[in-house]
């Protein structure tokens, strides 16, 4: 969830004439692969209810991880009958990536996964340039 977050959010730059996209489009508008961190083959049902459910409450003092109320609202609505351990699992997968939109908005903050192909992140270096 830390390198979703890293993706989502949109840096803080300096210059205030530049475009802001989050860092998952500016690599797709300038066309610049880069890293998905891989995904866990037994759990990829948590990802998509954690994508559905918001990943994340915005309220007026900035995001905020989804709440116990929240998750048992979306669980009764989408008649999921989530167990307390799936519950548990996307409250720390909330808290995570709330984390990570705050802790990644410095334009040179590094990816929290790169491949073992691409160690150095050149592919992401070549935005800077």
């Amino acid at each position: 969830m830390d390198h979703e977050a890293w993706l989502q959010v949109v840096p803080d730059y300096e210059d205030k004439d530049r475009i802001r996209l989050s860092r998952e489009a500016e690599f797709k508008y300038y066309q610049v692969e880069y890293d998905k961190a891989p995904l866990p083959t037994n759990g990829r049902y948590l990802l998509s209810y954690f994508r559905h459910s918001g990943r994340f409450l915005q309220t007026t003092g900035g995001p905020t991880p989804l709440t116990w109320t929240e998750l048992e609202s979306f669980d009764r609505a989408n008649q999921l009958d989530m167990t307390v351990w799936e519950k548990r699992l996307l409250m720390q997968m909330s808290i995570t990536h709330v984390n990570g939109l705050t802790k990644h908005k410095a334009p040179d903050s590094p990816p929290p996964y790169v491949s073992e192909e691409d160690p150095l992140g050149k592919r992401r270096e070549a935005l800077r340039t």
